[in-house]
């Protein structure tokens, strides 16, 4: 948004949304009330910042998944695309619940957020094989939670990069 793209990023995690809690000015309808009709989507978001805006996930709703794989979705994500550079939805933990898996069939590509000490190696390969089956397109990950701690994991690799080569370097005797 700050380069001058045109941002929308929609919370679309209606059982632990926190879209509203970043950005208080978000109106509390939704991205839910747009998906049952009773809203226009557009009325619904909210200009942050110069070419961000954002929605909120609004009510929880009954079924989301149902919801989420709706024809609506698809003329909304239609819409949206159409009027933003990008649009970023906000979804829940794709082991836990089906929506985050029927949201990545209606989006170009999906950004796995692991949380490092939480999500295990097998927890990402299980969610990029059931986001594959799918036919989501991966467009990488990012890893959250990160504990940075003085030196850090970087310079320990960096000093045993470096002790390599001053090892080959050493003359023959």
């Amino acid at each position: 948004a700050r380069n001058g793209r045109k941002v929308l990023v929609v919370d679309a995690n209606f059982r632990q949304p926190t879209i509203h809690q970043l950005f208080p000015e978000t109106r509390p309808e939704g991205f839910s009330s747009a998906l049952v009709s009773q809203a226009n989507w557009r009325d619904l978001t909210c200009e942050v910042e110069p070419n961000l805006s954002v929605m909120a996930s609004g009510p929880f709703p009954p079924n989301p998944a149902e919801l989420l794989g709706s024809e609506q979705m698809r003329k909304i994500v239609a819409e949206m695309t159409d009027e933003y550079d990008q649009v970023i939805f906000d979804g829940p933990p794709c082991l836990l619940v089906s929506d985050g898996p029927v949201i990545s069939t209606m989006v170009d590509g999906v950004v796995l957020v692991v949380r490092a000490g939480a999500n295990t190696y097998g927890v990402v390969q299980r969610t990029r094989d059931m986001l594959s089956r799918v036919g989501a397109h991966i467009l990488g990950a990012v890893l959250n939670g990160v504990r940075v701690t003085a030196g850090g994991y970087l310079r320990k690799n960096y000093e045993t990069f470096y002790e390599y080569h001053e090892q080959a370097r050493l003359p023959a005797e």
